[in-house]
């Protein structure tokens, strides 16, 4: 699905997501009760994580759409044009902290950039990066956003699939072998890949 997205203009695919983001913010009272119960922030926490990414969505696009104009250059005999083309499937492995907050982070450049993308959640909070999938999909054309839920398994099979780019990877869904592994890997030059650490969901 990546030819008819990537033919969109961009200001019409951040129109598209704007939409997500008014949705989420009408959702904003249950998607918070429902952040609280699978991670343990406590309620004001999680209002405040889906408030601020539903209300900067937009004015994120705003900032994306500028950076990926043209870019024209002109020298003493000769005049260059630099253009942003969409990389391909891009994929995001996220934790179960901020999970919200860190799904966007990755999720709005991609799209509005022209790409595809495949969502693995953490296994600690799956339902609020499915229930985030679900109201994006209604807004996009079908498959473009897509999502694997699962266990370090399924971690590694993205790993391996023949994706074009990672965005971010939580390495704790990996044993140390495998992480080797992946940094080898060309999708992940430029990812941002995090060490872990405490788990919020634990008290």
């Amino acid at each position: 699905q990546l030819a008819p997205w990537q033919a969109l203009a961009p200001d019409k695919r951040a129109a598209l997501l704007q939409r997500g983001a008014e949705e989420i913010s009408r959702q904003l009272k249950p998607l918070s009760q429902l952040l609280s119960m699978e991670t343990g922030k406590p309620r004001r926490a999680s209002l405040r994580e889906i408030n601020n990414v539903a209300d900067t969505v937009g004015g994120r696009c705003k900032d994306i759409l500028r950076a990926l104009r043209p870019q024209v250059h002109q020298g003493s005999t000769i005049e260059s044009l630099v253009r942003f083309d969409p990389i391909g499937v891009c994929a995001v492995i996220t934790p179960a902290y901020h999970p919200v907050a860190m799904t966007h982070r990755m999720l709005i450049p991609a799209l509005l950039a022209g790409n595809t993308v495949v969502l693995k959640p953490s296994p600690d909070a799956p339902l609020i990066g499915q229930r985030m999938e679900e109201i994006y999909q209604r807004h996009l054309p079908a498959n473009v956003l897509q999502i694997v839920h699962g266990r370090a398994e399924q971690g590694r099979n993205l790993v391996a699939a023949n994706v074009d780019r990672f965005l971010h990877l939580f390495e704790d869904l990996f044993d140390r072998q495998h992480v080797a592994f992946v940094r080898l890997r060309r999708a992940v030059e430029g990812a941002e890949i995090a060490h872990g650490g405490a788990d919020v969901a634990v008290v």
